[in-house]
C-alpha cells in the first residue's frame, strides 16, 4: 500500500510539473508573438504611419461633414423676374449639392459658370442645414415676338436673349419692325450691329428714366417711334437718345388722358418748343 501511494504521489507531481511547464511555455509564446507584432509595427516606415493617421482623421472629418451638413432649406432673395425654384435649380446644379458646406465653399472659393439671366449671385450659409442666396437679376430692356416659335425673345442690356417664353413681363416694352426670323437663347439678337446698338442705346435711356413705353416700333427708315397708350412719340434719327428721353420724362405726365403725337423728330437739346398734335 505504501508503494502504491508513493507511486501515485510521484505521478501527481509529474503531472503538476508538466502543467506548470505548459503554462509557462504558453505565456512565453504569447510574449514572443506580442514582441513579433511590435517588431512588425516598428518595421512600418514612419511616413506610412503618418499617412495612415492622416487618412483616418480625414475619414472621420468626412463622416462628420456628411452627417452634419445636410441641406434642408434654401432661402432666396432679390429675385423678381424668376421664381425661387428656377434660382434654386441654378444654384444646386450638381450631384454634391445636398451638402450645405460644399455648396457654400463652391461659390466662395471657385469660379462658377455664369448664369445668363443673373448679374450677380451671392451664397451664404445660415447654419449647417440652411443656405441664403441673394441674386441680382440682369435688367431686361425689351422683347421681340418671334412668330416662328410663338415666343417672346427677352433681351438684356448687352442684347443677349435671356429668355424665350410666351409670358408678358410688366413694364418691358415690345419691339416691332426688326426682322428676327430665328433667335437662340443666351446668344445675341440676330440683327445688324448698327441696329442693335441703336436699340440698346434707346432702351437703356428709357430704363434709366423709368418711362418704358408700351411699344417701340421701327419704321422702314429705321427710326423709332414710342407709344404710350394713346400718345405716339416719333424720335427721328439721332446720334444720342438721352437728351430726348430726358425731355420726354419731364413732360410725359402732363399728357395724361390726352390723345395725339408728341413730335420729337427734329427737337434738339436747348429748344424750348415741342409740338404736340392732338387727335380725336
Amino acid at each position: 500500500m505504501q508503494k502504491k501511494r508513493r507511486f501515485e504521489e510521484a505521478e501527481d507531481f509529474s503531472l503538476e510539473n508538466i502543467t506548470i511547464d505548459n503554462i509557462e511555455e504558453s505565456q512565453e509564446g504569447t510574449k514572443s508573438k506580442a514582441k513579433s507584432k511590435e517588431k512588425n509595427f516598428n518595421a512600418i516606415p514612419k511616413p506610412l504611419k503618418i499617412f495612415v493617421g492622416i487618412a483616418m482623421v480625414l475619414l472621420i472629418i468626412f463622416i462628420v461633414l456628411c452627417s452634419s451638413f445636410k441641406l434642408k432649406k434654401v432661402e432666396i432673395e432679390g429675385n423678381t423676374l424668376y421664381d425661387n425654384e428656377k434660382i434654386k435649380k441654378v444654384v444646386l446644379n450638381d450631384g454634391n449639392s445636398w451638402n450645405t458646406l460644399y455648396v457654400f465653399l463652391k461659390y466662395r472659393m471657385t469660379k462658377t459658370k455664369a448664369v445668363p439671366f443673373v448679374d450677380k449671385m451671392e451664397v451664404n450659409m445660415v447654419n449647417a442645414t440652411t443656405l441664403k442666396v441673394h441674386v441680382s437679376e440682369k435688367e431686361i430692356l425689351g422683347y421681340i415676338y418671334i412668330p416662328a416659335i410663338n415666343s417672346n425673345a427677352y433681351f438684356d442690356k448687352d442684347g443677349i436673349v435671356v429668355e424665350l417664353s410666351q409670358r408678358i413681363i410688366p413694364n418691358v416694352p415690345k419691339v416691332d419692325g426688326l426682322s428676327c426670323a430665328k433667335v437662340v437663347q443666351y446668344e445675341k439678337l440676330p440683327v445688324s450691329s448698327k441696329k442693335l446698338d441703336d436699340l440698346l442705346a434707346l432702351t437703356r435711356s428709357l430704363k434709366k428714366y423709368k418711362i418704358p413705353p408700351d411699344l417701340i416700333s421701327y419704321s422702314k427708315e429705321d427710326t423709332p417711334n414710342l407709344k404710350y397708350k394713346d400718345i405716339d412719340v416719333p424720335l427721328g434719327k439721332t446720334l444720342e437718345y438721352t437728351p430726348k428721353i430726358e425731355r420726354l420724362c419731364q413732360i410725359l405726365k402732363s399728357l395724361n388722358n390726352l390723345k395725339g403725337v408728341l413730335h420729337l423728330e427734329k427737337w434738339n437739346y436747348g429748344d424750348s418748343n415741342i409740338i404736340f398734335e392732338k387727335t380725336q
